[in-house]
C-alpha cells in the first residue's frame, strides 16, 4: 500500500508484537527515508491490532488485506499487486520478471551454476 502496510500476525501476547511491530516499522521508515532522500515520520498514526477471535473473522481478514490493492484502485486484480501475498502464490516469479539465464551476465551465470 502507498501509506500503510498490513500484515496477519499470530501471538499470543500483544507486549511482544508490539515490539515486533515497533521494530520492523522503525527500520523500514529509516531505510525507506534514506532510500528517498526525505526524513521524519512515513506513518501518520501508530499502528492497530484487532484480535481475531474466530477463524471467520480470520479467513476475513486475510481476504480484506488480499484485496485491499483492488479497494483502493491501485490494480484491478489482486494478483496483479507485486507486494500481494496473491501474487505470491499465484506466480512463480513474483517479484521480479522470469530469469533467463542464456541473456543473464556471466556472473549470475557463475552464481547460478
Amino acid at each position: 500500500m502507498i501509506d500503510h502496510i498490513h500484515t496477519l500476525i499470530e501471538s499470543d501476547n500483544l507486549i511482544p508484537m508490539s515490539e515486533f511491530i515497533s521494530r520492523v516499522t522503525s527500520v523500514f521508515v529509516r531505510v525507506y527515508n534514506k532510500y528517498r532522500g526525505r526524513k521524519g515520520p512515513l506513518f501518520e498514526k501508530r499502528f492497530g491490532s484487532a484480535p481475531k477471535s474466530d477463524i471467520k473473522k480470520l479467513i476475513s481478514s486475510i481476504i480484506y488485506v488480499g484485496n485491499n490493492p483492488v479497494e483502493k484502485r491501485i490494480c484491478s486484480k489482486a494478483e496483479l499487486y507485486r507486494w500481494n501475498f496473491i501474487a505470491y502464490m499465484s506466480s512463480r516469479h513474483p517479484f521480479s520478471e522470469e530469469l533467463i539465464v542464456r541473456r543473464a551476465s556471466a556472473k549470475l551465470k557463475k552464481a547460478l551454476s
